[in-house]
């Protein structure tokens, strides 16, 4: 029983995390942005009007900051 619990630790400890912050693919053709000035910047440090065009750009919404006027 003991071996088969250090065998499944094991394999756990080997799963990859996922970046929850990664950015994934854009769809720039399938979402229509308001011109609302709300600056945010994204993990990589891209700088964004607002969230839509983050969002737009692939960047999910919860990983985004606000930036300070």
């Amino acid at each position: 029983m003991k071996k088969i619990i250090i065998v499944l630790l094991l394999i756990i400890g080997c799963i990859p995390e996922t970046d929850i912050c990664a950015k994934g693919e854009p769809s720039p053709n399938n979402v229509v942005c308001v011109e609302i000035y709300q600056p945010v910047i994204a993990p990589d440090g891209t700088e964004y009007p607002n969230a839509c065009y983050a969002e737009r750009d692939g960047w999910d919404n919860g990983c985004l900051t606000l930036k300070e006027l």
